[in-house]
């Protein structure tokens, strides 16, 4: 999940180096997932639906695929941009 918000903050330009290296010094896995969930472009349903997890790796995972789609769409933007 880090590598993955690392890339995001990278390639979006929308999360500080502040908040990466903090979000780097989380170790419990479901507060890494709930802090990197307050700072995806989320509707605030799906965010409440994400943070309701009660399951650590389920909320990971989701929090994860965010990520990912995140990222793809960024590439693809870029892609048309150039």
């Amino acid at each position: 999940a880090l590598g993955q918000f690392e890339d995001y903050a990278r390639n979006t330009q929308r999360i500080s180096p502040e908040i990466v290296t903090s979000v780097a010094s989380i170790t419990d896995a479901g507060d890494l997932a709930d802090l990197i969930c307050a700072h995806l472009p989320l509707r605030v349903k799906d965010r409440q639906e994400l943070l309701e997890l009660v399951d650590v790796d389920e909320r990971l995972t989701q929090v994860v695929s965010v990520l990912m789609r995140e990222n793809d769409l960024h590439g693809i933007e870029r892609q048309v941009r150039d």
